[in-house]
């Protein structure tokens, strides 16, 4: 009996296919195997491109907002405030920085090539600019000597390496690492198998709760707004006026103070039957 095949399904399949190929030079536009490959790779640079588009607009929308409200004696922060719209908290900024370095590394077949390792970190470094995150350096960490796993062994990765992303968004020092497994040719260029920024990251017990994924605040400055505050309540900000860099907090909202501002003291004193003074159980003991 002869074999049982949809060639008409199929036959509208490849024609599809190649009507999507159509204008590329020689083969890629007319032999289905070849047609193929180069649409599935135009796809996936275009679905990058994208979004690439929509994040140059939305810069260069920002920066034209900036200055004609600077122009009129405003930033764009206190611009955006007025109307009601809140800048991203720093958990959404770690997220949307975490999944562009994620799209860096989407390309076909999830394999990159590159001359070497400073020039990712280059093309890492400029793709994953972001509205208020300014990038410090993009570098290489040095290496654990953790085992690579089975699984992207089967891939064909032979090294592995940790990336390390310093940068800053606001008052926050923060810093991004994740694994990068790779292949090292003769002529010393770079082959990118995997990488683990999309997989949760097991971060150290003793700063656990400091992590955002794959993301550490390092640390975190008083904002202009919080001195204003602890100048307008307590007549002052810390002894000698000192503005000291603070460890990472993430338990409510506010910022958190070393040190006694000054006037302190009085403010109690004056408010002592409004005033409700917070303490953790380990200061009642």
């Amino acid at each position: 009996m002869p074999r049982s095949v949809n060639a008409v399904a199929s036959r509208a399949r490849r024609k599809k296919v190649l009507k999507l190929a159509k204008g590329n030079f020689g083969s890629r536009g007319n032999v289905w195997t070849v047609a193929k490959n180069t649409v599935e790779k135009g796809l996936t640079y275009a679905y990058v491109g994208r979004k690439d588009k929509k994040r140059k607009f939305r810069s260069l929308w920002i920066q034209r907002i900036n200055a004609a409200a600077r122009s009129n004696g405003m930033t764009y922060s206190e611009l955006m405030d007025a109307c009601g719209y809140e800048t991203p908290g720093i958990e959404e900024v770690v997220r949307g920085l975490e999944s562009d370095i994620s799209d860096f590394f989407a390309f076909s077949d999830g394999i990159s090539f590159f001359p070497s390792m400073e020039a990712m970190f280059e093309r890492l470094h400029s793709f994953v600019q972001r509205d208020g995150v300014q990038i410090v350096r993009v570098k290489e960490k040095e290496n654990t000597g953790d085992d690579i796993p089975g699984n992207i062994k089967e891939k064909g990765a032979e090294e592995e390496t940790i990336v390390s992303i310093n940068w800053r968004y606001n008052n926050c020092e923060c810093q991004t690492e994740f694994h990068v497994y790779y292949i090292l040719t003769k002529g010393n260029k770079v082959i990118i198998v995997d990488n683990d920024i999309d997989k949760p990251y097991d971060a150290p017990a003793e700063a656990k709760k400091n992590y955002i994924q794959h993301t550490v605040i390092v640390s975190t400055k008083y904002s202009p707004k919080a001195l204003r505050l602890l100048e307008n309540i307590f007549g002052g900000v810390l002894p000698g006026g000192d503005v000291e860099i603070l460890p990472a907090t993430y338990a409510g909202y506010g910022f958190e103070v070393h040190g006694t501002p000054e006037g302190f003291v009085d403010f109690l004193n004056t408010h002592s039957d409004t005033c409700l003074l917070y303490t953790s159980d380990a200061a009642d003991e």
